[in-house]
Parts: C-alpha cells; structure tokens; sequence
C-alpha cells in the first residue's frame, strides 16, 4: 500500500491462498459476483501465509479474522466488502470495460495522489453495491463476535460454538463441524 503506483486487483472467480494474499496487498480490491476467497491451507492444518498474520486481525468485523484463520471457510464479495477486505464491487460484466478505462491511464511523473484521485474516480464509475444480505459474516456478526472476538483461546471458540449451537445456530454449528 505505500507504492506510488496505485494497484488493482480484480478478484473474479477464485481468490484463494497466494491469489488472495496478492490481492489483499493491492491499493484497491475489486470482488464480483463470482469470488470465492479462503485461506484453504488453515482446513488441513497449516496457518496462514501470504500475510495473513497481518491483515486478517485488522479486518473491521471483530472477530472475522480469527474466523477466516480458523476456518478456511470461503468468504463471497458481499463477505469481502462488509469486511473492508474488497474496497469495490463490479458486477463481472463490467470487469472488461473498468480494465480498459484504467489502461487509458497515463501515469504523471511524480503524481502519485493525482494517479490515486483517477483510479478511484474510475472504480467508482464501475462499482456498484453488493448485496449484503448474501453476507453470512454480516447476519451472524453478533455470533461471530461472542464465539471467536471474546473467547481468549480456542477452547474457548469451541465452548462458545457449542453453546450457540446447542441454543439451534446453524452456522455455528457448521463452524464448530468445520473446526472439529
């Protein structure tokens, strides 16, 4: 983030491991209808790479870092922009004509802020808003914070899973199985 040369990342389709370790260090993050991100290696044991250990604890959601760590479950764009980690949605359609606008950029010499005004007048030319009642992470934010931002450890998450799903939540059931 503290290039000059303000980057764009289109993350259309699969945004997985190193893509999305690539992508999150981009100045600018642009999720569609199709992305499918995850950090995939936390489901068979490893941690997260690619910085992970860095931006998932600042994402805005308490909690949601820790969750995705965990986890590896996979987040869709309307995931990725509540959770600041996608800072525009362009529906796929419209990738194409965003890419050619931004190619039509000439970079000033030693402009940078000037570049940075283009780009993002640009972006928002093309974005729209997602729908956010397709954000699981948004309709459990409640959840999500009681059972991984308060716990101090993963017993813990695991204690708290437990008790919200024993009082019938299924999507803390389906984390708890995903931990287990």
């Amino acid at each position: 983030r503290a290039s000059p040369v303000p980057q764009v990342a289109f993350m259309d389709g699969i945004t997985m491991g190193c893509g999305a370790g690539l992508a999150i260090n981009g100045s600018y993050r642009v999720a569609t209808e199709r992305t499918v991100f995850a950090m995939p290696e936390t489901s068979i044991g490893f941690f997260p790479d690619v910085g992970a250990n860095w931006w998932l604890p600042r994402v805005t959601q308490p909690g949601a870092g820790l969750y995705v760590a965990l986890t590896g479950n996979r987040l869709n764009a309307s995931d990725l922009v509540h959770l600041g980690l996608a800072t525009h949605y362009v529906a796929s359609a419209r990738l194409e004509a965003l890419e050619n606008s931004l190619r039509k950029l000439n970079s000033p010499q030693g402009a940078s802020d000037e570049l940075r005004v283009r780009v993002e007048l640009i972006l928002s030319e093309h974005a729209s808003e997602p729908d956010l009642a397709t954000s699981s992470l948004r309709a459990n934010a409640s959840l999500l914070q009681a059972c991984f931002a308060a716990p101090s450890d993963v017993a813990g998450i695991v204690r708290a899973l437990q008790q919200s799903a024993a009082a019938g939540s299924d999507w803390a059931a389906a984390a708890l199985g995903t931990l287990r």
